[in-house]
């Protein structure tokens, strides 16, 4: 499991749910979130960009939209963010416009309308020229946009049980798209907790191999943020029968390499169509939560931070920077240079082994262990690591 922690961040300027999340790092390590459109708290369809510093925890108002927009799908790459399709009025009119906002200069153009008209879907970037399009209120199509030729191609279809796919979000993990969750329409009965990975043929990139995944373990179902995190991904928040009366604080991580879900700490605030991005910033991932709606619209921040892992070099990635998290959620932190099994080892201050030799890890990069379930009493412990004949010890305090 991973270790975090939640904190609070500048309010929104307004009241602002479903809208349009995106991170942004710039050369000189300033950090941001962008929120594009949405619905503000005077039920208005915005056309406002918000952009919240993540350093300074401020807000300001870059160009509007060029048209109030709720419901698109969104990416970036580079100092580009492309909003495809969305409403611009409700109930009403659906659009095919594709809008590319320039971060640099602050100015927005169109590019390449989508193939259809398209709303409640999601997209994801990949690599440094293709925009993945999955669902929409009325398909389940999948789409690529190639930022350099300005070109659609209709890619593999999700195979899920319903005629549309709407409302569930998409994400990337390395080759793999992620579809999780989602409804065949608005308000209906019929939604899912299906995980939906999409293998991309690195010789035809229109070419997606869809399988099932390990289904969601928790209650969300749709209105949820699901966004890149450490080696996987994370989901926050949303709704649990698919409309806008239930609200969930889940947090979950998911493997998608391993196909695992993972429950991390919930959220302070439950929420659904929150506006939430995950970005990486000084060795730690943080997930920027913004807005959202719990029987009245949200201006809150709220943000969650991994512990924070210097894996930036070989000399910071080694079983001896090993660190441990004291208190009512003991735990380790640690990261491995090389493959191979790496054991723990509890004793008690006076040297009684309370947990034998066991394995916890057997893979390079970094790694979390929860000591919660130990059944170690309040005090004072000693825990060893050892991989390949290296070792390292340290204390850790047990608050119960």
């Amino acid at each position: 499991m991973f270790f975090g922690q939640w904190t609070t961040g500048a309010d929104m300027p307004e009241g602002i749910r479903a809208g349009n999340s995106i991170s942004y790092s710039d050369a000189n390590n300033n950090a941001y979130m962008y929120v594009i459109g949405g619905r503000n708290d005077q039920e208005i369809i915005s056309n406002k960009t918000y952009r919240y510093n993540i350093r300074t925890n401020t807000w300001d108002t870059k160009q509007n939209v060029p048209t109030p927009i709720l419901g698109a799908a969104s990416a970036r790459i580079g100092d580009n963010i492309f909003i495809i399709g969305g409403m611009v009025t409700t109930p009403g009119t659906v659009t095919r416009k594709v809008y590319k906002y320039n971060i640099e200069n602050d100015i927005w153009s169109n590019v390449a309308d989508f193939p259809r008209a398209f709303t409640d879907g999601d997209a994801v970037p990949y690599q440094d020229s293709l925009i993945y399009v999955v669902g929409s209120y009325n398909s389940e199509k999948t789409f690529v946009y190639n930022i350099n030729k300005n070109k659609w191609r209709e890619c593999n279809a999700v195979p899920s049980p319903g005629t549309s796919l709407s409302y569930g979000a998409l994400s990337v993990s390395g080759n793999k798209l992620v579809y999780v969750g989602g409804s065949n329409g608005t308000f209906s009965a019929t939604y899912w907790n299906n995980v939906w990975i999409g293998e991309i043929d690195q010789n035809n990139r229109s070419v997606v191999n869809w399988t099932q995944g390990t289904n969601f373990p928790g209650q969300t179902r749709t209105f949820f943020e699901l966004q890149p995190w450490n080696n996987g991904l994370i989901l926050i928040g949303g709704t649990t029968n698919n409309t806008f009366d239930t609200y969930t604080d889940e947090n979950y991580f998911f493997d998608a390499e391993n196909n695992i879900w993972t429950q991390l700490t919930n959220k302070p605030t439950a929420w659904n169509t929150g506006n939430a991005s995950s970005i990486f910033l000084d060795g730690s991932w943080k997930l920027i939560c913004s807005g959202g709606f719990e029987q009245e619209y949200l201006k809150k921040t709220e943000i969650y931070t991994q512990e924070n892992l210097s894996v930036s070099d070989d000399k910071a990635c080694h079983l001896k920077n090993l660190k441990t998290i004291s208190g009512t959620r003991p735990g380790l932190n640690f990261c491995l240079s090389e493959n191979g099994e790496t054991h723990l080892t509890i004793w008690d201050m006076q040297g009684r082994k309370l947990r034998k030799e066991s394995k916890v890890a057997d893979k390079k990069g970094t790694h979390s262990v929860s000591l919660a379930n130990e059944g170690l009493k309040s005090g004072l412990y000693i825990i060893n690591l050892n991989q390949n004949q290296n070792s390292v010890s340290k204390k850790i305090q047990i608050v119960n």
